[in-house]
């Protein structure tokens, strides 16, 4: 947190507010999630792994849970592209405060976790956009 008041303070004295708030909305904005395709095998039961890829997402910003069926569930997520941020806050400057609307613009991300019952266990597979937070958590599961 301090270095995010020491790099605004930084922009709002060197460059003016307009830089300040592009600065601003940059650092507290969802980021984009990366693609993600994987996949492992666990021992432990399947109703187990389905409530540890559930309990995942708890407390993760945005992030929406929608089973599919018994074997597969979506993870979706909201968020603002760059874009629209930089439009945003350079026309709310240069034309005016309606180009604020542009924030009203988000991408839908989503995440499929897949269970499917194997020889010696269940293959989950994971496949979709996640943010780095979600994969460390996903990572946790299939590692622990």
């Amino acid at each position: 947190m301090a270095e995010i008041v020491i790099i605004l303070l930084m922009a709002l004295l060197t460059f003016g507010p307009p830089v300040a708030a592009a600065v601003l909305a940059f650092t507290i904005a969802p980021r984009k999630g990366r693609r993600v395709e994987y996949e492992f095998v666990s021992q432990k039961p399947i109703e187990e792994i389905r409530e540890l890829h559930l309990r995942a997402v708890e407390g993760l910003k945005g992030y929406s849970t929608m089973p599919l069926g018994g074997n597969v569930i979506q993870f979706e997520r909201k968020c603002n592209p760059d874009w629209t941020i930089v439009f945003a806050i350079v026309g709310a400057f240069i034309v005016s405060m309606l180009s604020l609307l542009f924030l009203l613009y988000k991408d839908t991300e989503i995440c499929t976790v897949q269970f499917l019952p194997v020889e010696d266990g269940i293959k989950v597979q994971v496949s979709g956009t996640a943010t780095e937070e979600f994969l460390y958590r996903l990572g946790k599961i299939a590692n622990g």
